[in-house]
This record gives C-alpha cells, sequence and structure tokens, in this order.
C-alpha cells in the first residue's frame, strides 16, 4: 500500500500499458481509498472532495452506488446516481464530490462506488470509428462531456461485465473493447448528443486541435494544412460546432493550461508564451472568461489543496 497526498501521484505509466496484469492500491490521507484493478479499471469509493485534475486520455465513469457531484470549474455541477454515465475526455478539468460532505462518523453512509475506464486516445478513435462515423468527432466537439443515465437492467449488465473483466488475468485487451463498445453503443441509443455528421477535414481538424503543437499555430498555418480558403472553412466551423474556430482555439488552449499550471515551476508568463498568447494579460483576460478565475488564483488553489 502507498502513501499518496494526490491524484498526481499515481503513476500515469502504468495507465498506458494495455497489455500488463497489476494490482495498484493507495489510500489518500484526506478519506478515500483508490483500488487500481487489471488494467484500465479502477474499483473507487469516496467519500470527500477530489481536488481538480484532468487525464491525456479518455475517461469513462458509471456510478455502481450512491449520489456524487461531477464537478467543472466553467459550469454547474452535474448530478450522478446509479446507472449514471459520463464521458470525460482528454484534458477536460473535474473533480468529483459526494452530495454533501459527511464527518467521519458517517463515512459508510455518505460513500459512493463509481467503475472507471480509461481509453488512450487511438484506441477511443479506432472503437468510435467502427461504430458509428464522426462519432468520435461528436463526443470530442461538444462543450461538456457527455452524460447518460442506463436503465437498471443495462446497468447491471455492464456492471456484471465489469466485474468479470476485473476477475480475468488473460484477455485484458479484448474484455476492454468489449466494455467500451458497449458503452459507446449505449449513449448512441440514449442519443444525448450532438449526432452532426462532420466533413471529413472538420473531424480532422478537431482532432488535431487537442494537440499542443497544433493548437499553438497561427489560424493561417492552421487554415494551410486543411486546404480550403479562410472564409469558407471559418462559416463551416462555426455551422456545425456553434463556435468560431478562434473562440474553440482559445478554449482549447486554456483548457490544457491548466495543466501546466499544476507545474509551479513554470511561471504562469511562459506559459502564455508557449501557448501563444499575445502575452500574459491576453491569456488571463481569456482564461478568467472560460473559468470565472484567473490562471494565478487556480495555481493559488492547488497550493491551498
Amino acid at each position: 500500500m502507498r502513501i499518496a497526498k494526490n491524484l498526481s501521484e499515481i503513476p500515469c505509466y502504468i495507465l498506458k500499458r494495455l497489455n500488463d496484469n497489476f494490482d495498484y492500491s493507495l489510500t489518500i490521507d484526506n478519506g478515500f481509498k483508490f483500488v487500481l484493478k487489471s488494467n484500465y479499471l479502477t474499483n473507487t469509493v469516496w467519500h470527500v472532495t477530489q481536488e481538480y485534475h484532468r487525464h491525456n486520455f479518455w475517461e469513462i465513469c458509471l456510478v455502481i452506488r450512491g449520489n456524487s457531484l461531477q464537478r467543472f470549474p466553467y459550469s454547474q455541477p452535474i448530478k450522478m446516481g446509479r446507472g449514471s454515465v459520463c464521458i470525460l475526455r482528454p484534458d477536460d478539468v473535474h473533480c468529483v464530490s459526494p452530495l454533501q460532505e459527511k464527518e467521519p462518523r458517517d463515512l459508510e453512509s455518505s460513500a459512493y462506488l463509481h467503475r472507471d475506464i480509461y481509453i488512450p486516445l487511438e484506441k477511443m478513435q479506432r472503437l468510435c470509428n467502427a461504430i458509428k462515423e464522426n462519432l468520435y468527432s461528436d463526443l470530442s466537439a461538444s462543450e461538456l462531456p457527455l452524460f447518460f443515465s442506463l436503465s437498471k437492467s443495462e446497468t447491471h449488465r455492464l456492471e456484471s461485465l465489469l466485474n468479470s473483466y476485473a476477475g480475468r488475468n488473460e484477455d485484458f485487451d479484448y474484455m476492454h473493447s468489449v466494455i467500451v463498445t458497449h458503452i459507446l453503443c449505449a449513449a448512441l441509443e440514449h442519443q444525448t448528443y450532438n449526432t452532426t455528421e462532420y466533413p471529413d477535414w472538420l473531424n480532422k481538424l478537431l482532432v488535431n486541435l487537442n494537440r499542443e503543437n497544433f493548437m499553438t499555430m497561427s489560424i493561417p498555418d492552421i487554415i494551410e494544412t486543411v486546404g480550403y480558403t479562410q472564409s469558407y472553412i471559418c462559416r463551416q466551423f462555426k455551422k456545425y460546432t456553434q463556435k468560431t474556430l478562434t473562440d474553440y482555439i482559445h478554449f482549447r488552449k486554456c483548457s490544457y493550461s491548466t495543466t501546466l499550471l499544476s507545474n509551479f515551476d513554470i511561471p504562469i508568463s511562459q506559459i502564455a508564451h508557449r501557448l501563444n498568447f499575445a502575452d500574459q494579460s491576453a491569456y488571463t483576460r481569456l482564461f478568467k472568461q472560460f473559468y470565472h478565475i484567473t490562471p494565478n488564483k487556480w495555481r493559488k488553489q492547488l497550493l491551498e489543496d
């Protein structure tokens, strides 16, 4: 058992290794237990609020017991109960909390259980493409992560699949694909997101804009990679995503910057320069527009936690 002070101490390389069998446990000293079983699957019991954090992979969260709140710094929290599913994209800044903090003697009654599944970017894209064209882009481009609720029978069936997966000593990749595909098909059935058919060039552009080396390019350079005129691309981008290309790039850069802010050795001015903002003031203004807080205050909150 390893003692850790926050989620950043969970070794990310473990989450990236698909074919290894491991059983990794840690207890965080403010009241919750984190257990990582087999590969890409967690069984997590929470009593208190997480710290805000983000991942460089996709995460599917299924609530098995109790109620919780999925929180984002730029929107109202979303209540999740048994059978609730959330599909989080890479770079989504979020945390989970109980509906109400409890005293230590009430921890058992306030605990909620959720199962988390981690999916690398390339695998998520491959599975989405096998199910429905543009599914990956639909999930990536929406303003918020996808939320939906399963029926009692669907929840029981998925929980049985997850339990079977956690107990296996072989065929991890296959079982992992089966479970993720099952959830993505359920998402399609619930139709809780925009299913607009994007052109191929827009699909590729949205995927590329998740990468630092691409989101920091100038608009003319980005336009050049697509191969159409700037007026056409900007018009079509707004038509399909309801956002201007410039606004979307600003949002992606500010979202990505939250990870850089967690590295206290990087000055905020350097983050602004690295992400190709005009200056630190421009970065601060846009960050506050999306998160209602300055980068400096965001970093101070991380230190206080």
